[in-house]
Parts: C-alpha cells; structure tokens; sequence
C-alpha cells in the first residue's frame, strides 16, 4: 500500500487467469484501503482459451514477458518506447540440398 500510495502506479504480474487473480486481490485491497487514485496495469492469462505451445511462445501470446512490462512501465511514465528493430529475414541452407 506504501508503493501504491508513493508512486501512483502499480504492475501485477502474474501466471495465473487475470480474472480473480492477484491482480484482482490488489485491486480490492486499494479499493478496501480507500486508495482509488493510483495506475494499475494486470498481466496475466486472458479468460479465455489459449493455444498450446511452449511456455516462451504462450508468454508472447498472453503479453508476459520482459519486453511487455517495460513496455507498460515507459508508458505509465510518460517515457518514449525505443525505435523497433528491424532483422534482416535469416535464409537456411537446405538440409537436404
């Protein structure tokens, strides 16, 4: 509550549904504590169906992963997001060639 009360702003990561997660409970312990002025950002899996994959593919498809929070932190401050990068495409030699 200090943190929140201090910065005005607050991320919630978390692995689990957003929907009644802790993002959930710490929105009701700001709402029980009467602090109704502070930015909240949640992460977290969408309430809804998700494709299997890896668990570095499903981060990038529910938005978990590193680049996603700073992303959130630059814009909850005011910050400029960084210029993208651009890859050149990788060409592979056929296996088989």
């Amino acid at each position: 509550l200090d943190a929140a009360r201090r910065t005005r702003k607050l991320i919630v990561m978390e692995e689990g549904v957003v929907t009644g997660g802790a993002g959930s409970g710490v929105l009701e312990l700001l709402a029980k504590n009467n602090i109704t002025d502070v930015q909240v950002r949640l992460f977290g899996i969408p309430d809804h169906f998700v494709e299997h994959g890896s668990i570095p593919i499903l981060h990038r498809i529910c938005k978990l992963t590193a680049h996603d929070f700073a992303e959130a932190a630059r814009d909850m401050l005011d910050l400029a997001q960084p210029e993208p990068k651009i890859f050149a495409p990788i060409q592979r030699e056929s296996l088989t060639a």
